[in-house]
């Protein structure tokens, strides 16, 4: 036992197994072995019983008397192992080798089982006569012999009682040789294996042992590559995690030691005998002991007598389970103390834990806080009187800003009302062209009131910035004309350039915006004497529906010095004290441009140095808006102009546009001969640039035109302000021109084959309003009386009575119906609030009370709409009035006129269709050429013609306009007005897709396109 280890040993315990395990082999083997051995012996006895039956056949075979028989069943008998053997013919022994049984029957001779064994044997009932019988074997068969009385062939049944005693001998003693020698292999097998389990298992075992037992903390040095090597790098493995966590444990150990000592409470744990087993440094400060007069001592022994007597409920009260919080008061010291039991999982109160903070310091702050408190409240006093005055400034100054509102933006309104009258006259393009900018400049004076009346908005932080789409193109077009005229006029260039503009539509204030451009380019027009001033606009989309523009103003001015760029954007200041004196001013432009910059989003930046120029930089975000049929940079018809002419910085900066519009413009130097450039052969488009110096231009234009028209060219014309004054109403209406700097709109559309500048004449297609309306006037000032007057007229409203305030009002409604009243908000006696609120009241009769009522101020002030509503108007038009804002809010309550597009002045027989004269100018008196013009222009107008009527039969807008407006271009460029004329009106028609004119019409355009082309064919005289 001893050897194998121990009867507790992993060596015994693999040893004994496999003892077990070759015992439990032996004894199968051996019951295995023992069945063998029994299906041998029987397969023995089987070959024994064959063996006979052959014998006694062959000697039976040819003699078979009684003697023969005998003799041969004798020397059958002779084998030691058959003790018995009997022939037996039917139930009666013939032979057996003992003599005492010749004759007998067969029950005479044989037991029970024996006899069943012969008769199945005689009847074939059984496939194995075999019976196994107290160690006998038993075996019969049937066979057939001669019979000696009979002597002839009979059935005998042999049986033979076999004894198995030398067969079992004989295995018995295998059996044992066998066993013997397994359980030595066994035992072989166990002296094996023990060894190798020592040397293998149990040493490297004993080895780990005897290390840990010598030093547990360190890993096992043993190399190995099988199952235990991973067991002793596993068990390394877990040494070296718990000597880092034992590391963070002790790390974590000093952290909460070092916090539990600088945190600013006292800490201290108490068990349930109400002895200290903890405290933290602080607490040992305030008590003045050490650590070892604290820890393990009571409560008692440690606090002073009133304290411990103080606490003590609350102690007990914690002990008991009860968490406790409560302020104590000691030595003019203030604490707040809160114990909180340490209870185990089973219930138990084992102590608590103690925090104690000293509050001194905060009832301190408090009783000061207190005093503060007092004190304020004798100064909420002053400060509530002091609001109550500046609330009653706030008011005044809210209503002075009202009234110079409506008393600055009254003559305002005269002014816009009148130029807007004037638009609807017949004016030439000079005329309209000036009219445009005074418009524009009056607009924009109006936006810049506007601006300083907010200015004390901007300052509270109340101003809004207002979000609506609107066109950035029509803006930069509609700003840059009024300065290009004041910088013409001071003898400097104001360039524009949009070529990094890549949307047209976005969302923001384009008034707010205008504002600032209007600050930054006028005052780079006052503070520049010589040179140019260039703005160039940059607009993309940069993120998911925002949109980023940037805008650059520069000018060749006298600079702003570094020391001044600093307070340039503060309020009312100016770059020095001189400069107000000598360019006027108050200062007060950049601070607004700045303030709404910021109030967009933006930045506002300047880079200059002083008598270098100036280049004030401002960004801001805006959104993008979708815009049907506004696509930008615009698609053109126009391949590859050519600019030719006096080719300066404005030209290039054209150029420079046309290329960002996927075009392919060249540029032809001034010292190259125009008829012999490449360019032309490729080009569509001539773009002459006419020189500055030249004040006649006509005959220059004409000579341009001409060319042009040789070279099978379109023509466009760049010209200064100054020129277009003189030029001649023949080239007026023949050729397309542009004004520095160039328009761009105006631009899309002459190369678009859009003519812009034909003669402005009087809009007759306008829809008109119901002339049998009854409209109500109220309004005191007589030149708003005659813009209004003069817009509803123009309108189609002819009954239209005027009053000058709300008391005649209320009289006019008692002596006529109306259907509309346009009511002034401030008038004298009775205002346009108190007289609505009259009519609504029924003071002016019960059938009045539901009239609609439309009001008419010049309040500028936020709220003016909802306070209109609020007295009970209907709807809301701000002065200046614009004719299309009138007719827009006057189209909800009055219908239109069904007659509005019925013929205005229809051509006579005898009109002079086809001006002959300027039409020879323009080819420079070549009238062959003019014939061939006219040849093809004829020809031209039969297609344009059949289109024509093809379009207006499938009611297609787009195929008429298309069809109408090639034609008013070619009457245009041929002197053919009255029927340029004719076509651009059915092209306004097919614009806003008005069939009822379009088919009123019809007739009169086919009629005057026939009649021109006959007149253009007349011979000359």
């Amino acid at each position: 036992m001893k050897w194998l280890g121990g009867g507790k040993s992993l060596g015994y315990k693999l040893n004994m197994a496999t003892a077990l395990l070759a015992i439990g082999v032996c004894l199968l083997v051996g019951l295995y072995y023992q069945n063998d051995v029994s299906e041998r012996i029987r397969d023995v006895a089987r070959h024994e019983m064959a063996d006979l039956v052959n014998s006694l056949n062959l000697a039976l075979e040819t003699k078979a008397n009684r003697s023969d028989v005998q003799r041969v069943m004798g020397a059958l008998s002779t084998k030691e192992s058959i003790r018995r053997i009997s022939l037996i013919e039917g139930e009666k022994i013939t032979a057996d080798n003992h003599a005492q049984h010749i004759g007998r029957t067969v029950a005479e001779s044989f037991g029970s089982q024996v006899q069943q064994l012969i008769r199945n044997t005689r009847t074939k009932n059984s496939d194995d006569p075999f019976l196994e019988k107290d160690g006998v074997i038993h075996q019969t068969a049937l066979l057939y012999l001669i019979s000696p009385e009979r002597q002839r062939l009979r059935p005998f049944v042999l049986y033979v009682a076999y004894d198995p005693a030398a067969l079992e001998q004989a295995a018995q003693k295998g059996f044992m040789e066998f066993i013997l020698i397994q359980s030595l292999g066994f035992m072989l097998l166990l002296f094996i294996n023990t060894l190798v389990q020592q040397k293998v298992v149990l040493g490297p075992i004993n080895a780990i042992r005897r290390q840990i037992e010598a030093d547990p903390q360190s890993e096992l040095a043993l190399k190995a590559d099988d199952e235990l090597g991973l067991l002793v790098e596993s068990y390394n493995a877990s040494i070296r995690q718990r000597i880092m966590q034992a590391k963070e444990l002790e790390d974590s150990r000093r952290y909460i030691d070092t916090v539990i000592n600088v945190i600013p409470v006292q800490l201290a744990y108490v068990d349930a005998s109400r002895c200290y087993r903890f405290i933290n440094r602080r607490y040992l400060v305030w008590l003045g002991k050490s650590e070892a007069e604290v820890l393990g001592r009571s409560v008692t022994d440690v606090l002073p007598p009133p304290v411990e007597e103080l606490i003590v409920p609350y102690q007990l009260r914690a002990l008991q389970g009860n968490q406790q919080v409560f302020d104590a008061e000691f030595d003019d010291k203030y604490f707040q103390a809160t114990y909180v039991p340490d209870v185990t999982n089973d219930g138990e109160v084992v102590g608590f834990f103690a925090c104690v903070e000293d509050l001194t310091p905060i009832k301190a702050n408090e009783r000061k806080i207190e005093s503060y408190a007092l004190e304020l409240e004798h100064k909420n006093a002053d400060l509530v009187e002091a609001r109550e005055k500046a609330e009653a400034a706030s008011r005044i100054k809210a209503d002075f800003l009202a009234c110079m509102s409506h008393e600055i933006r009254t003559p305002m309104n005269g002014v816009l009302g009148i130029l807007s009258l004037l638009e609807k006259t017949e004016l030439s393009i000079q005329q309209k062209h000036y009219l445009d900018v005074a418009s524009t400049s009056a607009e924009s004076l109006l936006t810049l009131l506007n601006d300083i009346l907010d200015f004390s908005k901007i300052e509270s932080g109340k101003f809004e910035i207002d979000e609506v789409p609107f066109d950035l193109i029509q803006l930069l077009d509609d700003f840059i004309q009024p300065f290009a005229i004041r910088a013409e006029a001071k003898g400097l260039k104001l360039l524009l350039d949009i070529s990094g503009i890549h949307l047209r539509w976005v969302r923001g204030d384009p008034g707010r915006i205008r504002q600032v451009l209007v600050n930054l380019v006028s005052n780079a027009i006052k503070f520049t004497e010589v040179g140019w001033i260039a703005v160039r606009v940059q607009a993309s989309e940069d993120t998911a529906n925002g949109v980023s523009l940037m805008v650059s103003i520069e000018d060749t001015g006298i600079g702003i010095s570094k020391d001044k760029q600093e307070v340039l954007f503060s309020p009312f200041t100016q770059a020095d004290s001189t400069t107000t004196r000598h360019f006027g001013g108050t200062g007060l432009g950049l601070s607004i441009a700045k303030r709404l910059c910021e109030l967009m989003d933006g930045d506002i930046r300047v880079i200059s140095a002083e008598d270098a120029g100036s280049t004030f930089k401002f960004h801001l975000r805006l959104k993008s808006e979708a815009a049907s049929g506004a696509e930008w940079p615009p698609a053109l018809n126009c391949r590859a102009p050519l600019l030719a002419g006096e080719l300066g910085a404005s030209e290039r900066m054209l150029f420079e546009l046309l290329d960002s519009w996927q075009l392919r413009p060249a540029l032809l130097e001034s010292n190259t001969e125009l008829a012999q450039t490449p360019a032309l052969a490729a080009a569509d488009w001539l773009i002459y640039s006419v020189p500055e110096h030249l004040v006649s231009i006509t005959q220059e234009l004409q000579k341009m035109a001409a060319f042009a028209t040789e070279k099978g060219l379109k023509f466009l014309a760049i010209i200064s302000h100054r020129q277009q004054i003189g030029l001649a109403p023949t080239i007026l209406s023949s050729c397309h021109y542009l004004c520095r700097p160039m328009q761009a709109l105006k631009l899309v559309d002459i190369l678009s084959d859009s003519d812009g500048n034909d003669v402005v004449l009087p809009d007759d297609t306008q829809s008109q309003l119901n002339d049998s309306a009854q409209i109500l006037l109220v309004e005191d000032n007589k030149v708003n009386q005659m813009v209004a007057l003069g817009m509803l007229r123009n309108l189609g409203l002819k009954h239209v009575e005027v009053v000058t305030n709300g008391l005649q009002a209320l009289a006019a409604l008692q002596h006529r119906q109306y259907d509309l009243i346009l009511m002034d908000c401030l008038m004298p006696e009775m205002d346009g609030y108190q007289a609505t609120q009259a009519i609504r009241k029924g003071e002016a009769g019960q059938k009045h009370k539901d009239i609609k009522i439309v009001a008419m101020t010049a309040n500028a002030m936020k709220g003016d709409r909802e306070t209109c509503l609020e007295a009970g108007m209907n709807d809301y038009i701000a002065k200046p009035l614009h004719q299309a804002e009138v007719a827009r809010v006057l189209e909800r309550y009055i219908p239109l006129d069904s007659t509005s597009c019925a013929p205005s002045n229809p051509l006579s027989a005898d009109t002079l269709l086809f001006d002959r004269h300027c039409a020879l100018e323009l080819m420079s008196g070549d009238s062959e050429l003019l014939g061939d013009i006219l040849k093809v222009f004829a020809e031209e107008m039969a297609v344009y013609l059949e289109a024509f009527e093809s379009a207006m039969g499938r009611r297609d807008f787009a195929a008429v306009r298309t069809a109408v407006h090639a034609i008013k271009g070619a009457a245009g460029n041929l002197c053919m007005s009255p029927l340029a004329g004719v076509a651009k009106e059915m092209e306004m028609a097919a614009r806003r897709l008005d069939w009822v004119y379009l088919e009123a019409h019809q007739a009169e355009f086919i009629d005057v396109l026939r009649r021109t082309l006959e007149q253009s064919q007349l011979p000359t005289a």
